[in-house]
């Protein structure tokens, strides 16, 4: 009698773990995305492994979306920075352009204020989660010894704060993916251009129809936030070739904008790219090295943040 009884109770789980109804759970869909895409928990499960952010998953395209949409990948190294950026300005300068009369400045013909003297920090996790979410104003300090001139005493200084995340993934293909994300958390306020790559161990090269980027921003006027984006497909012009910054991806950073007769100011800004490995060497590779590296454009010039360097040992490909 106990025989059969145990027998029934495995029947009745078997059924129940393998049923039509139990298997279609990961297939329905859990979320419509901002481009009305629907996204089942398996494919947002996918999308997540794949490096994916629940924000980058909501503003999706359909093109991204089908690209990745059944890939699955396990993140096998990843290296990350945290940056606090401080600028220094003439602090007349810097009033004449941003100060209480700043929209109507941008209307006319003044100069941007370039910074006298700029100061990179970096902080650990902890800090850089305390200090960017306190929104940071320009203060009029004392000017850095170092650079100090007889002509400035004090100086305003303005902070920003950016993150860099630079990860190699395996596919369930068994490909390997190197992904770079460049987050802006506070924004400066001299931008331009930004450059970003992800340098490679010299055994493998970058698969160039794989490249993908995007530019993702919030534009916001009071509590009128707009958000929208920039692609960079795999023939976008935006993408460095040869030389020194060879496959770079160079976008033009999003700036503040009049909008209906009102100024938006961008509040919030990332970018990221990511492409496939392809081997080019006949031999066995066990380790693979992910550099990132990021260079922010101003008007007097490029400044540099710490590089990034994921690596991954026992690859074995």
């Amino acid at each position: 009698m106990k025989k059969r009884i145990s027998l029934i109770l495995v029947t009745i789980c078997f059924i129940t773990l393998f049923s039509p109804h139990t298997l279609a759970l990961e297939d329905r869909t859990i979320i419509i995305n901002n481009h009305n895409i629907s996204i089942s928990q398996k494919e947002y499960s996918n999308l997540q492994s794949l490096g994916y952010s629940d924000y980058q998953i909501k503003n999706m395209n359909e093109d991204e979306f089908e690209l990745n949409k059944n890939l699955s990948a396990v993140k096998i190294a990843e290296s990350s920075k945290y940056i606090k950026v401080v600028e220094y300005y003439d602090t007349e300068e810097f009033n004449n352009y941003y100060g209480d009369n700043a929209e109507k400045s941008r209307t006319v013909s003044i100069t941007i204020p370039i910074p006298i003297y700029i100061e990179e920090v970096e902080l650990t996790k902890e800090q850089y989660l305390i200090e960017s979410a306190i929104k940071s104003e320009p203060q009029v300090v004392q000017f850095p010894k170092a650079t100090r001139s007889d002509r400035i005493a004090n100086a305003t200084a303005t902070s920003s704060y950016k993150v860099m995340h630079t990860g190699i993934l395996k596919l369930e293909t068994g490909q390997y993916r190197v992904r770079n994300d460049l987050i802006w958390t506070q924004m400066p306020v001299n931008r331009g251009e930004d450059l970003l790559k992800t340098q490679v161990s010299k055994n493998v090269i970058p698969n160039d129809d794989t490249r993908y980027g995007k530019q993702m921003w919030t534009l916001c006027n009071g509590n009128d936030c707009i958000e929208d984006e920039q692609i960079y497909t795999s023939t976008s012009s935006k993408w460095v070739t040869g030389g020194l910054y060879d496959r770079t991806l160079q976008p033009n950073l999003k700036d503040d904008e009049w909008i209906r007769l009102k100024y938006y100011n961008v509040t919030f800004l990332q970018v990221y790219m990511w492409y496939d490995l392809t081997k080019n060497y006949s031999g066995t590779i066990n380790v693979l090295d992910a550099y990132g590296e990021y260079k922010h454009l101003r008007t007097d010039g490029y400044d540099s943040m710490p590089q990034t360097h994921a690596q991954a040992t026992g690859v074995n490909w």
